[in-house]
């Protein structure tokens, strides 16, 4: 779970690795990125908050927000 140092590693020649798409912007010029056709990974991603009885209106908008968002990735 640690893409930097994954990154690292592959920069210095010492193995391969699956990585994000954000992660490779300031990746150094050594490292050749290459996109996955097939198959397709889903990856998920939550929320997390108290479990509390009332959601105050700005939690229920930030969460509406991060909804939208990751339905554009």
């Amino acid at each position: 779970m640690d893409f930097r140092t994954a990154l690292n590693l592959v920069a210095a020649g010492l193995g391969v690795a699956l990585l994000p798409r954000l992660l490779l912007l300031d990746a150094p010029p050594s490292v050749v990125a290459l996109p996955m056709r097939q198959p397709t990974f889903v990856r998920r991603l939550y929320t997390c908050r108290f479990d509390t009885r009332g959601v105050s209106a700005s939690i229920r908008r930030l969460e509406m927000y991060l909804r939208e968002v990751v339905a554009e990735l």
